[in-house]
């Protein structure tokens, strides 16, 4: 199931979900494709969900130089980005990435209403207002 609140997109548990592939403030986090468009599958103890992320693929987490995703708490929730890169077939090193939010808090999964455009090719560290602002 899904439901709007205040302009985010929220899925709550008993909505269908996929395996594992990061964990998040309990919840297991895996993308994948649907469509040619990057889909979010999750499982928490109360349930799974997918959310359509509104994001071309390939799309990957966004990840800090060692590897790891990248977490930030906000709040009660744990952020983490997701990002997909476009790059420009004419001007080789130019790149579009596109950034969506993804928060996780007391079992539900939230994908953020905006997309953030950027030109800009990974690796990047963005800063931390990226990981709220989007909410």
């Amino acid at each position: 199931m899904r439901s709007a609140i205040a302009g985010v997109v929220l899925a709550v548990a008993g909505a269908g979900g996929a395996g594992a592939v990061e964990q998040v403030a309990g919840a297991s986090l895996a993308l994948s494709a649907s469509s040619g468009s990057c889909q979010l599958q999750w499982t928490t103890q109360g349930g799974a969900g997918d959310l359509e992320l509104g994001l071309p693929q390939p799309c990957q987490f966004h990840r800090d130089r060692n590897g790891a995703i990248r977490i930030r708490s906000v709040g009660s929730a744990e952020h983490v980005l997701v990002e997909s890169v476009t790059r420009s077939p004419e001007s080789p090193g130019q790149c579009v990435t596109q950034i969506r939010g993804i928060a996780v808090a007391a079992g539900a999964v939230a994908a953020s209403p905006h997309v953030s455009k950027v030109a800009a090719c990974p690796p990047v560290q963005w800063d931390e207002k990226m990981f709220i602002g989007l909410f």
